[in-house]
């Protein structure tokens, strides 16, 4: 039982981990005491959850929804909570405004005086008056494009002279103003020839860029497969032990060189003993020693030759007829006389 509790307390402690978590992420904390708001506007810009709640630049909380009103199109609820802060009144103003350049989006939360209690103060669940404002206005303020059009005004008036003094002559200056438009077309006229006289160039410059953007294109895979076999070979060489193979190599060239040296070895005895040969040759074909003396001796091979046949005979009779070499007598009986066979392998020799 008390394993099955364990597992349920980890469970709901997870779903809570879990729950505060999901909305910490769309800035809702908890944990806070916080008052939930409503506004309306015609056209957010973009505004969504998560975006924050000013008040004087001070973040006090985030939008919570942005919804599109059903009841009417031209209207979006924008739901949002600020923290339970004590002197805000219910008449303030949300003003939608940018962040930034990039078009950051934010709620600020703006009123002229702190509340004074006795229900003037803002409570959960309250709708407030809203207002909106360009990116120029947010980041200028109000009063900024308002000072900037008197200024140009008047200096616009000052040029003309409009306050009756005769510190300008306007006639004076829309002359000079005919004289700088002339120049001026002068000067387009000029550009326009020049530009003329170079179109040709112009357009060879882009044929030829063009050329080389399609060479380019064509030749994509073959440029992705050389970068790549350089990249390869890169590799290989920064990961390749160099003093590895170097010492191997070296390692390689003692060893031939020692086979070399037996090579030589082995080719002198091979001369030697080729020297050896070539002289017993020549002995033998001059006719010195045995061997000589036996190949070149005409005779002394016919010799040999009718001794090796007359050898042959003898043992070829020897096996046909062994009693007329073997004589044995048992108890004194008489050996029969040998008869000369009719077919005896001497007798027909010459």
């Amino acid at each position: 039982m008390r394993r099955e509790v364990k597992i349920g307390a980890l469970v709901l402690a997870v779903a809570a981990i879990m729950i505060w978590g999901f909305n910490y992420l769309k800035g809702q904390d908890l944990f806070a005491r916080s008052l939930n708001l409503e506004t309306n506007y015609a056209f957010v810009d973009q505004l969504s959850p998560s975006s924050p709640v000013l008040i004087n630049g001070v973040k006090v909380g985030n939008v919570t929804d942005v919804v599109l009103d059903r009841n009417n199109v031209k209207n979006v609820i924008v739901k949002f909570t600020i923290e339970n802060i004590s002197h805000v009144p219910k008449d303030a103003v949300v003003v939608l405004s940018s962040v930034g350049l990039m078009g950051g989006k934010a709620l600020s939360v703006e009123f002229d005086r702190p509340c004074k209690g006795n229900g003037d103060c803002l409570e959960d669940g309250d709708k407030l008056a809203s207002e909106a404002k360009g990116m120029i206005a947010s980041m200028l303020g109000d009063g900024a494009i308002d000072g900037a059009i008197d200024n140009a005004q008047s200096k616009i008036q000052e040029l003309i002279g409009s306050d009756g003094g005769s510190s300008t002559d306007f006639t004076e200056i829309m002359e000079n103003l005919k004289v700088s438009v002339a120049n001026l077309n002068e000067i387009t006229s000029k550009i326009n020839k020049v530009l003329a006289s170079s179109s040709y160039d112009v357009k060879n410059v882009t044929s030829n860029l063009s050329n080389l953007s399609k060479t380019l294109d064509n030749n994509n895979q073959r440029i992705e497969t050389i970068l790549a076999n350089v990249e390869s070979v890169t590799n290989d060489l920064k990961n390749a032990d160099v003093s590895g193979v170097v010492a191997s190599a070296n390692t390689s060239i003692n060893s031939a060189n020692e086979a070399i040296v037996d090579i030589k070895k082995t080719i002198e005895s091979t001369n030697n003993s080729m020297a050896k040969v070539s002289a017993i040759v020549e002995k033998v074909e001059n006719g010195e020693g045995s061997l000589g003396l036996l190949i070149n001796d005409s005779e002394l091979y016919k010799e040999l030759e009718n001794t090796s046949e007359e050898i042959g005979l003898l043992l070829q009779d020897v096996r046909l007829n062994p009693k007329r070499y073997i004589n044995v007598s048992v108890f004194g009986k008489k050996q029969k006389e040998y008869t000369l066979p009719e077919d005896d392998p001497a007798a027909n020799q010459d």
